[in-house]
């Protein structure tokens, strides 16, 4: 009976030691994980302040621009600034990259805008903050590399799922394809009870919400530049000025395109006649602008 009774109490024992031994390694487990998902969380933030100011140059070089075009015809391509780390930082750098590329475009027809101060400032400082916002993008994917890592070691991964700490995904700024990303943070940065419920549906749904915005940002954009693209073209070719050949193939002018026309509607000129365009570099023929207005 005592020989029962000793073996009773060395089994109470033992696993009251292992039940102290697993608390002592989930405690250290946890807040190992924890450090590291806080430091995920803070380069993720830092990724956030980083677009955001480009985002801010990006507006104020959009304002420098309007100056030289209607301000109607660019307030649509404005940048917000409302996007953070986890809604849609993909769709605004990438939108605030599609707005830099139309600005540099009209830059190229206003060699006024090119050369002034401003334009040549606030581009720089774009340049700069890009680079930060690479920068602070390989330190995010650097602390999810160490917070992976280490969530996949033993004797982590024993438990880790447990505690709510899931596998975090890289960040591709390049790409809104990946929504895993969007609720990185609170899958790797809350509590294991409160994590485990962010996992059904409604976190599904977030994710295609978040998709769709940061993709309809981006569809407005490229609209918007589109629609500057055409009316710096259209502008070009209405205030374009012409030189031709006579038949003594002196060259004549400047003269607009209507007149141009007008001369060839009275015969002064031919289809074969050389005509210079101000905007380009080599002789053409008049039945070639004929041709290309007509397609």
């Amino acid at each position: 009976m005592g020989a029962i009774v000793s073996f009773i109490v060395g089994i109470i024992q033992l696993a009251f030691f292992a039940a102290i031994v697993l608390a002592i390694v989930a405690i250290w487990g946890y807040n190992t994980l924890r450090r590291l998902a806080e430091a995920v969380k803070e380069s993720e933030s830092n990724i956030g302040v980083a677009v955001r100011k480009k985002v801010s140059l990006v507006n104020q070089l959009l304002d420098v621009a309007s100056t030289y075009m209607d301000r109607e015809t660019l307030v649509m391509l404005k940048v917000s600034q409302d996007a953070n780390p986890t809604t849609g930082v993909e769709g605004t750098y990438m939108q605030s990259g599609t707005v830099f590329s139309t600005i540099q475009g009209i830059a190229q027809k206003f060699p006024d805008l090119k050369a002034s101060s401003q334009y040549t400032n606030l581009a720089n400082a774009i340049s700069v903050s890009e680079s930060e916002v690479q920068n602070a993008r390989q330190r995010y994917n650097a602390a999810i590399r160490e917070y992976n890592s280490k969530r996949s070691a033993l004797p982590h991964a024993l438990y880790a799922g447990f505690l709510g700490f899931k596998a975090a995904k890289y960040l591709d700024l390049d790409t809104i394809e990946s929504p895993d990303a969007v609720v990185q943070k609170q899958i790797i940065s809350d509590d294991g009870d409160r994590l485990n419920q962010l996992l059904g549906m409604a976190g599904t749904k977030v994710i295609d919400a978040t998709k769709a915005a940061a993709s309809q940002g981006r569809l407005i954009a490229e609209r918007a530049a589109k629609q500057v693209q055409a009316e710096i073209a259209s502008r070009s070719a209405s205030t374009a000025e012409f030189y031709y050949l006579d038949s003594s193939k002196t060259p004549q002018g400047p003269v607009s395109r209507a007149e141009l026309d007008g001369m060839f509607s009275s015969g002064a000129i031919a289809a074969d006649t050389d005509v210079l365009d101000s905007n380009r570099k080599t002789w053409t023929k008049y039945a070639t602008l004929i041709d290309a207005a007509v397609q």
